[in-house]
């Protein structure tokens, strides 16, 4: 159960709702009526709770499980206990994140801080929610039903779309952010990419008069920071996740749908195509290019251009088993030699 002191609950919820809810095919539908309190895992569920399985592991704890109800997929149908409703999903996860909004609905309260500071030539629509400390500067736009946390700074002409989330602390400028999107904590968007024009007679400041484009539905955890390009655009597309204490160079294009884990690095104009994934401490060298649907394994630096589709590990980054077969001789040899030492 979620703590009410963070999170409000909505419910409760029949069994039946939930299914239309989920978009999930009810295979027990005697339970239809059975009232639902609140979500939880497998293992903790109790007969109020709905939960969720899906994978071929923890079949032992969806064996176990006491919950009322239970998403989970065709090919787990199997293992659901007698008195347990069955919510048939293909994609169970995804269907049980559409059961949590049900019970706990995104949460604001539209209004204006009196300790907001606010430039009357800035665009704000309606419902939206500021709050104690925010800056917003000349002819900034801020969508309707956006919120601003506390010591929000959002610096003149900055563009910030409907519905979006906007951390406190959060840092903004020179850039066009899109509908529904998420920055998290501490977060600085659109600040200065490193560049300078480096010789013997000192490093001279080059200026940077990109900007930072973020698509719809992006997110990007706490801490994270996002340059703005140095002459074109810096660009995240349309739905891309970014975990936290990211750094994203000045000019870097990543595409749709891209998943960017805890502590990688871009380095400026990194180009990654859609739908691509890079494993915690992973990292792109400047102008190169990681095709679509790759994947990197985790502190994988990629040095040069990268093939769509591929599984790559190392550094430098190479097809995945090319790798694992170069670590395996390398632990080889390493034993060969303690044997010829002893």
């Amino acid at each position: 159960m979620a703590d009410p002191r963070f999170h409000i609950k909505a419910g409760p919820l029949t069994v039946a709702r939930l299914c239309d809810i989920a978009g999930a095919e009810l295979i027990t539908p005697e339970f239809g009526e059975r009232i639902i309190e609140d979500v939880a895992a497998l293992s903790t569920a109790g007969a109020g709770d709905i939960a969720f399985h899906e994978g071929a592991k923890n079949l032992a704890d969806l064996k176990a499980t006491k919950a009322g109800a239970c998403l989970l997929a065709q090919a787990a149908r199997h293992a659901l206990p007698d008195g347990v409703a069955g919510l048939i999903a293909a994609e169970p996860q995804r269907a049980f994140s559409h059961v949590i909004d049900a019970f706990y609905p995104r949460a604001i309260s539209p209004g204006i801080s009196e300790r907001a500071a606010i430039d009357r030539s800035a665009q704000i629509g309606a419902g939206v929610q500021i709050e104690a400390g925010v800056v917003i500067g000349a002819n900034a736009e801020i969508g309707a039903g956006t919120i601003l946390r506390p010591g929000v700074v959002i610096e003149p002409g900055v563009k910030i779309g409907c519905d979006g989330y906007i951390g406190p602390n959060v840092s903004i400028r020179s850039a066009i952010i899109g509908d529904r999107v998420m920055l998290h904590g501490g977060v600085g968007i659109g600040h200065d990419g490193y560049g300078f024009a480096m010789g013997m007679a000192g490093h001279r400041k080059l200026q940077q008069l990109g900007r930072v484009i973020l698509g719809d539905d992006v997110e990007i955890g706490a801490n994270t920071t996002v340059d703005r390009g140095a002459l074109g655009d810096t660009v995240i597309g349309d739905g891309t996740k970014i975990d936290n204490l990211v750094m994203i160079g000045h000019n870097c294009q990543v595409g749709k749908h891209c998943i960017i884990t805890a502590q990688c690095g871009l380095a400026g104009s990194a180009i990654l195509e859609d739908f691509v994934v890079m494993g915690a401490q992973s990292g792109i060298l400047g102008h190169v290019t990681v095709g679509a649907g790759s994947m990197l394994a985790g502190r994988a630096a990629a040095k040069d251009d990268l093939p769509p589709g591929g599984v790559y590990g190392g550094a430098p980054a190479k097809p995945v088993k090319v790798w694992m077969r170069e670590m395996a001789a390398i632990a080889l040899l390493g034993k060969q030699r303690n044997k010829k030492k002893t």
